[in-house]
């Protein structure tokens, strides 16, 4: 049974935009983005108080009057935008807002309604999700190469207005996946890592179980178990468990004296998952089979793999320029586990 004239009525916006016609051009360009099939522009002067105009944040010039017609979800979605991307709000820039729609018959309402919810088409879908990892930190790789870049930034898609015409996953943003991709950048930055070490075309993709490190160690067990007490600086960077602070300490350490696994441990070495690489003074801390299924089962045990802040994710977007937020989102060093 359709939807009555009366509520489709109730669920439309007619969206209005006063503003300098260079930026209702603006505007405009959103609108067709968002595929609005109802626009009217026109020229006016305004017969408002100069103190009225100041306080809609208008001038005397000459204004442009924009109209257009839209689901309310996407009206206030829109009103969002032409705020941030016109800076209205500025003196002299503007007034966006929608009111409530009371005389457009079904008809209409009925074209408007098809037009906005038409999705994208799937090639342009796809085109959002074909980039894997290992095209991510290629780019990545080339921008710190060749252009001296100090810091890449990655961030999960989060459709947080649940607009229909947004790419989503069955699964949720992939957060896991951006938090494997900064400790992977880790690895690039830090710790001598190539991209082409970490993943390659025929294995394009992290694995999600594991941090990058831990999976790099277990595909190449042919260079551990790694002696602690000759190992250069370089070789223990690579030891899952071995971040750049304790492999500093051990090389300063060992030149007193030779290492033990409680020294490793006050040193800060992450015992749990460098157990399985290392060795001191020839010695495996526990009888360890060097197998990739045995120590990859033991490994997918540690629950720090996942971090909690991602276990417990609820959509919560970090600011790249707000320390608390990223002090509470703890993308430490630690939390990384690219130790």
């Amino acid at each position: 049974m359709g939807m009555s004239t009366e509520k489709m009525r109730a669920s439309f916006r007619l969206l209005m935009l006063i503003a300098t016609p260079k930026l209702t051009d603006k505007a405009l360009l959103l609108f067709e983005k968002g595929k609005l099939p109802m626009q009217l522009q026109a020229y006016a002067h305004g017969t408002a108080s100069r103190e009225m105009m100041d306080m809609l944040g208008l001038d005397s010039g000459e204004k442009s009057l924009l109209l257009t017609m839209m689901p309310k979800t996407d009206a206030d979605d829109l009103l969002i935008r032409l705020r941030r991307e016109l800076r209205l709000g500025l003196s002299g820039s503007g007034i966006a807002f929608s009111v409530p729609i009371s005389g457009a018959n079904k008809r209409v309402l009925q074209m408007v309604q098809q037009v906005c919810q038409e999705k994208p088409k799937p090639e342009m879908r796809r085109a959002f999700m074909q980039e894997n990892d290992y095209q991510i930190m290629k780019v990545a790789e080339g921008l710190y190469q060749n252009f001296q870049l100090k810091r890449v930034f990655y961030s999960a898609f989060v459709n947080v207005n649940h607009n229909s015409n947004l790419p989503t996953l069955p699964g949720g943003p992939p957060i896991l996946r951006e938090h494997r991709l900064y400790q992977a950048d880790w690895l690039l930055r830090f710790y001598g890592f190539s991209a082409g070490e970490l993943l390659s075309e025929d294995r394009p993709d992290f694995n999600i179980f594991l941090d990058p490190k831990c999976d790099w160690a277990l595909r190449h067990l042919e260079a551990f178990p790694v002696e602690i007490n000759r190992a250069d600086y370089n070789t223990l960077l690579r030891v899952p468990g071995i971040g750049v602070k304790s492999a500093n300490r051990i090389v300063k350490a060992r030149r007193h004296s030779r290492l033990d696994f409680s020294d490793l441990k006050k040193i800060g070495v992450v015992l749990k998952r460098a157990t399985y690489f290392i060795t001191c003074s020839g010695r495996m801390m526990y009888s360890i089979p060097q197998n990739e299924d045995y120590i990859c089962s033991c490994l997918m045990q540690d629950i720090t793999q996942i971090p909690k802040e991602i276990r417990d994710f609820s959509y919560k977007q970090i600011s790249f320029f707000d320390e608390d937020a990223l002090s509470d989102f703890k993308l430490t060093t630690n939390d990384l586990c690219v130790g």
